[in-house]
Parts: C-alpha cells; sequence; structure tokens
C-alpha cells in the first residue's frame, strides 16, 4: 500500500509513504519558489520509519503542520530532517495543532553532560576522595611555593637567555604539582602531557633538584630539547608527546604576547593568553563535543573486553576533573594575571589580530606586522631558487634602509623551512651538504633582531645556528 499527500504553500511538499512487507519508507520534496511564485529549485529527503503508532490521519496532520510553518517562512526546519520525524515517530503527538507546536519550538535533547551528571559526584569521590577545603589548601599551597622560587627562576632566565619571564610560569608549574593522579589521567592519556614532559623544559627549574642540575660541556641552556625549525622568540617551557609548549616574545624585555605550541606539522600557533587559558578551552571543547573527541574505542578498550560507552564516560569525568583543577587555579592567579598584563608590549587579543606568516605566528614591530608579505612557495627546489634569492635580496635592501620587517618574517621562514627535511640531516655523524639557506636565515635573522633592539633574540640564533644538529636532547648531566 502507498499514498501521497500534496501539500500546497509557497513551498509545495510532495510526499510519498511507501510500504513493504518489512519497512516504511517516507519520500519527501519540496519544491522552492520565489516571492512571485517562480520555480527556484528542490530538495529530497528519503527515510524509513518506525511502523509503530503510524496511520494515514498522523501523517497527514504531520504533513501539515510543516506546510504551515513552510507558508510562514519562519522556520528552515529542513537543513536537518531528523528532528521533524521525531515528532512523527512519537505517538504522543497526532493532531496538526501537536505537530505545530512541536516543530516551532522543539525540545533541546539533553547534552551528554546532564546526562552524565547524577554519576560525577560520586566518580568524583572514588577517584579524588580529598574533601574540596583540603583540595583548595594544596593548590594554594603548591602556588606558594612556585611564587616562592619565582625571583632566583626568574633570575636564571634572564641571565641564560636574555628574556623577562612572567609569573604564569610559576603558575603553570604550580599547577602541574598540584594535581593528583586522577587529575593528571586526562592530560596525560589525551593531550601527551604527563609529569616527565614538564621536566623537560624551563619550569622545571621551579624543582630545586632540576635547578641544580650542571650543564654538558661546552653547550647552552637555549639548546636544550630544542628542534632544528624552532623560531627564536619560543624558548621551550614544556613538552608533550608530539608538541612543544612555549612562551612567544615579540620584545625580549616585555612580558610575552601569549603561549604557542608546534606541533608535528612543525607551525607554530596561538593557543592562549596563558597555559591554563589553552587547559580551560581545550576542556571546554572536548566536554562540549565528547563525540568528536573521546570515542572510547581503542586496542586496549578491545583487549580487555570493556564496554567503549563505560570507557567514554571515564573519560569525559577525567575531563572535568582536569577542568575543575584548571578552573581551581584560574581564580587562585587572577590578581598574578593582572599583575602580568601590565608588564605586556602588546595584549594578547591585539597581538592574535597581527598577520600571520606561513610557518604560524607572524612578526609584531612598531612598524607595523608583516601583512601582504610575499614568500617562496618551496625552499628546496631547484625552480624555486631564482625566487627565494630574489626575496633575499629583497629583505637585505629593505633591512639596509631602516625597514627590518621583511627580513625578519622571511629569516623566520628560511629557519623554519629545515622541518620539511629529513632527521638525519641533523644527525652529529651526517656528512651530506648543509640545509639549505640557513646562512642567509642567521643572516637576516641576527640582522633584523639587532636593528629592533633584540639582542638577546639575535643571540639565540647565533647559538642555535652553531648548534643546528643537537636535536631534541638535552643539555643536563641528569644525576
Amino acid at each position: 500500500m502507498g499514498w501521497s499527500t500534496d501539500v500546497s504553500g509557497s513551498e509545495a511538499a510532495q510526499p510519498c509513504v511507501e510500504e513493504s512487507e518489512t519497512s516504511l519508507t517516507l519520500r519527501l520534496g519540496v519544491l522552492e519558489t520565489d516571492e512571485a511564485g517562480n520555480f527556484t529549485g528542490a530538495q529530497t529527503w528519503e527515510a524509513p520509519l518506525k511502523r509503530e503508532a503510524l496511520t494515514e490521519a498522523r501523517i497527514v496532520a504531520w504533513l501539515e503542520a510543516i506546510d504551515r510553518l513552510l507558508m510562514t517562512k519562519e522556520h528552515e526546519m529542513f537543513g536537518s530532517f531528523d528532528w521533524c520525524l521525531e515528532a512523527l515517530e512519537d505517538p504522543r503527538y497526532n493532531s496538526v495543532e501537536e505537530f505545530e507546536a512541536y516543530l516551532r519550538n522543539p525540545p533541546v535533547p539533553p547534552t551528554y553532560f546532564e546526562q552524565t551528571d547524577a554519576e560525577y559526584p560520586e566518580f568524583v569521590r572514588q577517584h579524588r576522595p580529598e574533601p574540596r577545603s583540603v583540595l583548595l589548601q594544596q593548590r594554594a599551597m603548591a602556588l606558594e611555593k612556585a611564587l616562592a622560587r619565582h625571583e632566583v627562576v626568574a633570575t636564571r632566565f634572564a641571565r641564560t637567555h636574555g628574556l623577562y619571564l612572567p609569573k604564569q610560569a610559576a603558575v603553570t608549574f604550580a599547577f602541574f604539582e598540584s594535581l593528583s593522579s586522577a587529575e593528571w589521567q586526562a592530560p596525560r592519556d589525551l593531550m601527551g602531557i604527563t609529569p616527565s614532559n614538564v621536566a623537560m623544559g624551563f619550569l622545571s627549574h621551579y624543582s630545586e633538584e632540576a635547578f641544580a642540575w650542571p650543564l654538558k660541556d661546552g653547550l647552552d641552556e637555549r639548546l636544550h630539547y630544542l628542534r632544528p625549525e624552532t623560531v627564536p622568540e619560543t624558548p621551550l617551557m614544556f613538552l608533550a608527546d608530539f608538541a612543544s609548549f612555549a612562551f612567544f616574545y615579540d620584545d625580549p624585555g616585555f612580558h610575552p604576547s601569549g603561549v604557542v605550541h608546534c606541533k608535528m606539522d612543525h607551525q607554530t600557533r596561538w593557543i592562549g593568553e596563558t597555559f591554563l587559558d589553552f587547559f580551560r578551552d581545550w576542556a571546554d571543547e572536548v566536554l562540549k563535543h565528547p563525540d568528536l573527541h573521546l570515542t572510547g574505542e581503542s586496542g586496549v578498550t578491545a583487549q580487555l573486553g570493556l564496554d567503549p560507552e563505560d570507557v567514554r564516560k571515564r573519560d569525559y569525568f577525567l575531563v572535568r576533573m582536569f577542568k575543575d583543577a584548571v578552573d581551581d587555579f584560574l581564580e587562585l592567579s587572577k590578581d598574578l594575571r593582572l599583575e602580568d598584563r601590565a608588564k605586556m608590549r602588546r595584549s594578547y587579543e591585539e597581538r592574535t589580530q597581527l598577520a600571520g606568516q606561513p610557518g604560524g605566528v607572524g612578526i609584531a614591530t612598531d612598524l607595523g606586522d608583516g601583512e601582504g608579505f610575499e614568500f617562496p612557495s618551496d625552499y628546496h627546489s631547484d625552480e624555486a631558487r631564482p625566487a627565494v634569492l630574489e626575496a633575499v635580496a629583497r629583505a637585505r635592501t629593505q633591512l639596509r634602509e631602516g625597514d627590518p620587517r621583511y627580513a625578519l618574517a622571511l629569516g623566520r621562514e628560511l629557519h623554519g623551512s629545515v622541518r620539511f627535511l629529513e632527521r638525519e640531516v641533523f644527525s652529529p655523524g651526517y656528512e651530506g651538504p648543509p640545509p639549505p639557506w640557513q646562512d642567509e636565515a642567521k643572516e637576516l635573522l641576527t640582522g633584523a633582531y639587532r636593528a629592533l633592539g633584540w639582542e638577546a633574540l639575535a643571540r639565540k640564533v647565533e647559538v642555535h645556528h652553531a648548534h643546528r644538529n643537537f636535536f631534541m636532547r638535552s643539555v643536563f648531566d641528569f644525576p
């Protein structure tokens, strides 16, 4: 049996329900017209229907309700047709008026947060049993301890790197130090950040033990776990499995403009004003869209015979616990944020609006940013060589004429172009030709930095280019 019902209006729906021995299928077409009634297009949908409670009278009433909404042009319900079908398959709705009321104001399904919220307190009780008052006291004590060491750590940073270390560094270290084993699980399992990763950047110096580590002979702290393509403005603070995290310095004498990370594609990207902002935004994204970030399925899940939904809920709760810790520290450190902001050259909001460049974060100077700058599309083919030579010549000319912006921007790109080379080029035993354009990168970067008065960054370039084969290794003799 099958039937069709024409529904007139400014958009004509042409429905048909076809019945077979095993199923019902709805086919619906909407003819789109302009105000003069001229045909402008058509949309069609096809969907299987459940047999329960479906009658011809209910389907006709449902279609009439849709037609009423189409006539008013108040809704674009056909962008997602599923929620229209939900009303048809719900036996509580039968009349035209009931269907229309549903379609005009459909119920909002509960979020995953709302679905699981009642179970979260018990999960927290089992995995983080400390009373909240004790927990907050532990966080405050961790922050107090890190701040007590900040002056000596910042003095070392000024001596070894020539840069100003903000108190947000102490806040970040204290945050990591305060995390319980359960609160560490989300960053460890989902972000690749572990306590050992935190010990691989400058933040480790807030530990008295790490502060005392001796340097290996002939090495410089600025080389610690440095990648060949790392831009000079990003001294490493801590690592993840596949990313490094750093402050970004546009002017060595000021608070950094924000925080960045460099992932496996080796582009430097803004991630927040502070590391805590980044953690908060990451957790918010996971909690808002768990289906995109938490599948609950893995080889371990299958191997242990675990229910993927149980694993997903566990991971969701672990992210909530991590987010709670972030929120606690954001509240604890809000006055320190204001203190740091007073020392910023440019606000994070202002800085992130400036033009980027192919390698990620762009330049910022008192003369302006790199808006409109052109860069060669390739640095490693013979065909690209004339374009690179022309760009280098243009950068040199502008630098001599008192504008270091293009030299700085192009120098960064040339410096970072080694990210496309095989890692063996930077191994200690490598005997092949040197990576191309690195002499030019060093020349342009040091010239631009010194023209801007950024001597600390110029010296870092010189140290880095003198040890280009020192790739992602420690400069310290660990005990």
